[in-house]
């Protein structure tokens, strides 16, 4: 169960503020945690984010 609301619902998931700021920065250390769950842990719902975001 908790797999699925990690996996379906985003409930990891940062702001799409800080995904988009890690996006634009990604050595910035106070967004560390961001770049660990986007690619590291490959989290869908943030790689299709940022893919959609262009």
């Amino acid at each position: 169960m908790v797999r699925w609301v990690i996996q379906e619902l985003g409930a990891m998931c940062p702001s799409r503020q800080r995904l988009l700021a890690w996006r634009e920065n990604p050595h910035d250390a106070h967004l560390r945690d961001v770049g660990y769950h986007v690619q590291e842990a490959r989290c869908p719902i943030c790689q299709a984010e940022l893919e959609r975001e262009g």
